[in-house]
């Protein structure tokens, strides 16, 4: 079976000691196009890699702007062996999140067998 649609995979990355969000997907014109129209895009030299803000509204944003067009696969944003502690304001914004994106794309969201809610609260 063939698919029909790309996949853009967002992995958390540190640059200065900040988190921002990698954007990996495939680097057709149509996808570059897109990618560009996100606000506070930005490129790495240093990574060699496309990277957005770490934050509820980026997340929402790439959701937003590839609705219909790509998969967004949020698996590693989500779930990182590597988890750091998150204040009670990020956990609750990022649970908001989840059941919005879920409510909105509920064929979208692709975050296979981990569950943010369990995430979170692990």
């Amino acid at each position: 079976m063939t698919k029909s649609t790309p996949d853009i995979r967002l992995n958390p990355i540190k640059i200065k000691n900040q988190k921002f969000i990698k954007l990996s997907f495939p680097m057709t014109d149509g996808m570059k196009k897109l990618v560009k129209t996100l606000p506070e895009v930005k490129w790495s030299k240093e990574l060699e890699c496309i990277f957005i803000p770490n934050s509820y509204k980026s997340i929402q944003n790439v959701f937003t702007t590839f609705k219909g067009i790509a998969w967004v696969d949020t698996k590693m944003v989500f779930q990182s062996n590597s988890k750091e502690e998150l204040s009670k304001k990020e956990v609750d914004s990022y649970e908001t999140l989840y059941k919005k994106i879920k409510a909105q794309y509920p064929n979208t969201l692709k975050i296979g067998q981990y569950n943010l809610l369990h995430w979170l609260k692990s």
